[in-house]
């Protein structure tokens, strides 16, 4: 085998170690806090956010009426980005998103 294939390898087996700690995650999450997380996290939310919410109020499954308990919607990170506006300048130290 040459060490491109051996390169190759050992990169894809990283990749799906990475794939299944990710969904091992989201698993966990969803068996201990089955109604908080109505997405995948992306890596966003601590247990500690899941835990708050079941603290605060009865854990119940969504519905459009509400409950009290809060419930958690996450997007993809990569795709995201911030900006801001100000209405006197565009000095970066004011907002430095620009």
């Amino acid at each position: 085998m040459s060490r491109k294939h051996v390169f190759l390898f050992i990169l894809l087996l990283i990749l799906a170690l990475l794939i299944m700690a990710a969904c091992s995650t989201m698993n966990t999450f969803k068996q201990k806090y089955p109604y908080g997380l109505l997405t995948e996290d992306y890596g966003i939310l601590h247990e500690d956010d899941l835990e708050m919410n079941s603290l605060r109020a009865t854990p119940t499954p969504f519905t459009k009426t509400g409950s009290g308990y809060t419930y958690w919607q996450c997007f993809a990170t990569e795709n995201v980005s911030f900006r801001c506006k100000t209405l006197s300048s565009d000095d970066p130290k004011l907002c430095p998103c620009i």
